[in-house]
């Protein structure tokens, strides 16, 4: 991985040709135990990252990042020094969701 920045651009194409909608949801939670918490909105080609919570601490690889989208779906993805990967977590059933 060449940059923090090419693994979230990774990240980011992964979860939009696998069919998750903004606004996505996201905490970051790193090797040296920082943690940060943000949302992704707009549209696809133009997305803005808020972050919602920012320490001043740098984030050390490997990072995990889970990220949760509009509908509740769910998928982590992991920036490692040597490789990046994908987790789609299963969907959560409709009665879970609910309660019912």
């Amino acid at each position: 991985m060449e940059s923090m920045a090419e693994g979230l651009i990774e990240c980011l194409e992964t979860l939009k040709s696998q069919g998750y909608i903004l606004p996505l949801t996201f905490s970051a939670i790193a090797a040296n135990g920082v943690a940060y918490i943000g949302r992704y909105s707009g549209e696809w080609d133009n997305c803005e990252c808020e972050f919602l919570y920012s320490p001043d601490d740098p984030l050390q690889i490997p990072i995990r990042f889970m990220f949760v989208d509009a509908r509740g779906e769910a998928a982590g993805f992991v920036v490692a020094a040597s490789e990046n990967y994908f987790v789609k977590w299963p969907p959560v059933p409709s009665s879970a969701a609910t309660g019912h």
